[in-house]
């Protein structure tokens, strides 16, 4: 599979792959929720499109990718009401590992019955995420809030293990939403980023469009940039540090041991807490208590960088009131 491009790598691999991750899809919380309500049965992937992918690592060889899957029930006239056919969308990573590529990770972001008006899901999402302006504090009580569940000590051990994964995740998850929320209402409240941002993502760089289209992207770059900025894996960090600093100028602490954090979050949600090799991850107060605190670190350094750039942007408008 050498000399191929990321979208080749991964359509090759997904071919093998699809069958066995269209079980593993049918076994997900939501999608399980939507076949109970379907009135369906024999549910089973049809097949996958939408397919975006580019290497984001490398040095390591890692490819992060996003596509759309398809399942499809056998429909029974009397009992299928909502539809046939759902949709998930998925993202993910490949990684070489003994000169073979493997998918080793994926996250079901969406899901629902298809077809459906996408572009309604889409807003939905963003009217939630432009609504969080306060982004920092509702990160900050979120994570508070972690904090208090941890200190929390059960009887029962097995149900205090599974409190202290989650809240692992929960932490992860913190970071992650903090991440996007910051960076995507930063970027629409300051033309100069939007424009950044243009400049910088790859996706709009390999992006060709006409003469007859070039006002009608000027008019809707924010819908544009706003619909971009969805399909981005807030957690590959060596992704989001790039667009952070080609847009915002803003440069990232380092991030190995929160790198380190996610990929262990990994192993919790999708093995069970368990490495490849089998080996389980030791989750207890100790270590909770470190990644939130780690977190909480990091993302304050970052905030604490946006509010100067905020700053800096409000003195040099009082300067400067006609540019």
């Amino acid at each position: 599979m050498k000399n191929l491009d990321p979208v080749d790598i991964v359509d090759e691999l997904l071919c093998d792959f699809a069958s066995k991750l269209g079980l593993q899809l049918t076994d997900d919380e939501r999608v399980v929720d939507l076949i109970s309500c379907s009135g369906c049965s024999g549910w089973g992937l049809d097949t996958y499109g939408n397919l975006k992918a580019e290497l984001i690592e490398p040095e390591n060889e890692k490819i992060g990718f996003s596509a759309d899957f398809y399942l499809d029930g056998d429909p029974n006239d009397d009992t299928s009401i909502l539809g046939t056919s759902i949709l998930v969308k998925v993202q993910g990573e490949v990684a070489k590992e003994d000169e073979n590529w493997e998918v080793s990770e994926y996250e079901v972001m969406n899901v629902y019955f298809y077809p459906a008006d996408e572009d309604y899901l889409d807003e939905e999402q963003l009217d939630a995420i432009l609504s969080n302006t306060e982004f920092y504090q509702t990160f900050l009580d979120e994570i508070s809030s972690l904090q208090v569940l941890n200190n929390l000590s059960l009887p029962d051990c097995n149900v205090q293990k599974t409190l202290k994964r989650q809240i692992y995740i929960g932490a992860i998850t913190c970071l992650e939403t903090y991440l996007s929320d910051a960076f995507i209402n930063t970027v629409l409240s300051n033309d100069k980023y939007l424009r950044s941002f243009f400049k910088s993502f790859k996706d709009f760089k390999e992006q060709k469009i006409g003469m007859h289209q070039l006002l009608e992207h000027a008019d809707n770059a924010k819908e544009i940039a706003k619909k971009a900025r969805l399909e981005v894996i807030f957690h590959n960090l060596s992704k989001v540090s790039n667009m952070y600093k080609k847009t915002l100028d803003i440069s990232f602490p380092s991030f190995s041991d929160i790198a380190r954090y996610i990929s262990i979050r990994h192993d919790l949600v999708h093995r069970n807490g368990k490495t490849k090799e089998g080996n389980e991850t030791p989750v207890d107060d100790q270590n909770v208590d470190t990644v939130i605190n780690d977190i909480r670190s990091f993302v304050e350094q970052i905030d604490k960088a946006l509010k100067e750039k905020e700053n800096f942007k409000q003195i040099d408008e009082l300067d400067n009131p006609f540019f």
